[in-house]
């Protein structure tokens, strides 16, 4: 994909790799980051989204975050330093099925990407007490509705999860990566989603450990449309492939890329 030649380039480049909790939050998170200073943020996320496997959800399948079309354009993009990234949302390949061995596989692969391109990133760990705090009918309600093909039991949940942030722990000391503690005042009923109210400050914990300045802000419903009907680099619905140019959002020498 050709890297368009901006009028102004972004004084700081921040990697969002993740799942639903960057995608529900995004219009926050563009927001807050645009606010002082013209950002580049380029997102790789989706609902469901895995680290080793294409998902579909609701008709429209994303390539793996392994596989998806950021890794290509990182390393054509003029600099905009600093550089940081975020790695998150490690979770939800447990309920594809995958073992945490695995996972922390996919996301060692992710962090050694970042770090030949001289970015330090930060890994977010699960939201264990959150999930400790979990009723056994409450896990299968919120499995049937989020992950209505997963087969994970309630006991494999618990014990994968302590497992993975185990290895996930083992991966950052051995690459000198921070750590981030999702709060469990953070979480409602649902056990892996922040709560509405909520989700502008978890985020502005989780950005300011990148950069000191980052913040999200709370915006409405109708300015987070204008964000959330932005479309992936690379998406296939229907059997087709359909490609977005990026940035999808170009502003005030802010950028936003979807992946």
């Amino acid at each position: 994909m050709p890297v368009p030649n901006a009028p102004t380039t972004p004084s700081r480049t921040l990697i969002l790799i993740g799942a639903s909790n960057v995608t529900f939050n995004l219009p926050d998170i563009w927001r807050g980051l645009t606010a002082d200073q013209p950002t580049r943020l380029l997102v790789a996320a989706g609902h469901g989204r895995s680290y080793g496997i294409p998902n579909t959800v609701m008709g429209r399948t994303l390539p793996s975050l392994l596989e998806c079309g950021l890794w290509k354009t990182l390393p054509e993009l003029p600099a905009a330093r600093p550089m940081s990234a975020l790695i998150t949302d490690v979770g939800n390949d447990l309920l594809y099925g995958a073992n945490p061995e695995t996972i922390a596989g996919w996301v060692s692969e992710c962090a050694d990407r970042l770090l030949e391109l001289g970015c330090q990133p930060a890994v977010t760990m699960l939201p264990f007490q959150s999930l400790r705090r979990l009723s056994r009918w409450r896990f299968h309600f919120f499995r049937r509705v989020l992950f209505p093909e997963s087969r994970l039991t309630f006991e494999d949940a618990l014990r994968f999860s302590e497992e993975l942030n185990g290895r996930i722990e083992e991966l950052a000391s051995a690459r000198n990566l921070a750590t981030l503690q999702p709060q469990p005042e953070w979480y409602g009923l649902d056990p892996i989603h922040f709560r509405r109210g909520i989700r502008a400050a978890a985020w502005t914990n989780y950005l300011s450990a990148l950069d000191d300045s980052a913040r999200a802000e709370k915006c409405s419903a109708v300015v987070g449309m204008r964000v959330w009907k932005r479309k992936a680099a690379e998406i296939i619905r229907r059997g087709k492939r359909l490609e977005t140019p990026q940035p999808v959002l170009d502003h005030a020498g802010s950028e936003l890329w979807l992946f």
